[in-house]
């Protein structure tokens, strides 16, 4: 038996190290800028609080610019493993579908808050073309949703799908960062019952059957 180059059994163990000193950083940074803002998101702080060069830090995800746009990317990975299958699916009708989408939004709100008042308030103009990019496009598949709807009966007919998408997007994006802001009017025992309320509203009103 052939035994193993040595050089590439080093040099898969360097990348996990690396790839896992970049996770520990960028979690460092997401922290930072939730708790702090983004003046506290620098490579000093981070190498501190890692126990590491500040180096380190620019060699693994890079200056400031680089590491708001890191923790931009990981919010927005954790919201498509939330909405993907959602969108996806084919089971159901365009109704069910829609709220479907809906709840899976309001459940990553609810679990991952830090992550999605970072996509409601991205960190600077890089940050915030990349949450427009996936939000055009999470838009455009609940407009595809909304189009088979209007195939079943659902809504008025010549009805712009798109403008609707958008409407339903912002509407529910402000609730849930009204619901989770730090100096809300809405209690926590409340917002269970206002989510159930805007879903109501969302299947009385605006996907109303003719």
């Amino acid at each position: 038996m052939t035994p193993p180059d040595e050089s590439k059994v080093s040099l898969t163990r360097t990348q996990r190290r690396a790839q896992q000193m970049r996770r520990v950083i960028v979690d460092i940074a997401e922290s930072l800028y939730i708790d702090e803002g983004v003046a506290a998101v620098n490579a000093e702080t981070i190498a501190a609080r890692a126990d590491i060069s500040v180096q380190t830090v620019y060699n693994r995800v890079g200056v400031r610019d680089a590491l708001l746009v890191a923790i931009t990317e990981k919010a927005l990975s954790t919201n498509r493993a939330f909405m993907d299958e959602t969108f996806t699916t084919t089971e159901g009708n365009a109704e069910q579908r829609v709220l479907a989408v809906a709840s899976a939004f309001i459940e990553f709100a609810r679990t991952h808050r830090r992550q999605f008042r970072l996509l409601t308030t991205p960190p600077g103009p890089a940050a915030q073309a990349l949450v427009n990019a996936q939000a055009e496009i999470q838009i455009g598949q609940l407009a595809q949703i909304l189009d088979a709807g209007m195939d079943e009966g659902l809504g008025t007919p010549g009805l712009n799908t798109r403008h609707v998408a958008i409407a339903l997007w912002a509407m529910l994006s402000g609730l849930l960062a009204m619901t989770f802001a730090d100096d809300t009017i809405i209690g926590e025992e409340e917002s269970e019952a206002v989510m159930t309320t805007a879903l109501n509203i969302l299947r009385d009103g605006l996907l109303h059957r003719q």
